[in-house]
């Protein structure tokens, strides 16, 4: 997956939450958030606590699940 496009993944993953709790959340803010971690250049815009907060919360969860999903594809090891 190229890396705006995981940048679109989970920027829409936040978005759709919020919209599913009834929160209103400034979509730029939310992507200059994300491409902050993923580090991925782009023009930033003003970002705000509220988004900064819900950028690290999504990427607290991906990273998570990623790790998992590693752990799940490794080859298990023999008995010795």
């Amino acid at each position: 997956m190229s890396e705006h496009a995981e940048l679109d993944s989970l920027l829409q993953n936040i978005l759709m939450s919020s919209e599913i709790e009834g929160e209103s959340l400034n979509v730029e803010s939310v992507r200059s958030s994300l491409a902050k971690r993923l580090m991925i250049k782009i023009p930033f815009k003003k970002t705000s606590a509220r988004t900064e907060g819900v950028a690290d919360l999504q990427m607290d969860v991906f990273r998570e699940i990623s790790r998992k999903l590693l752990r799940l594809a490794k080859p298990p090891q023999p008995d010795i």
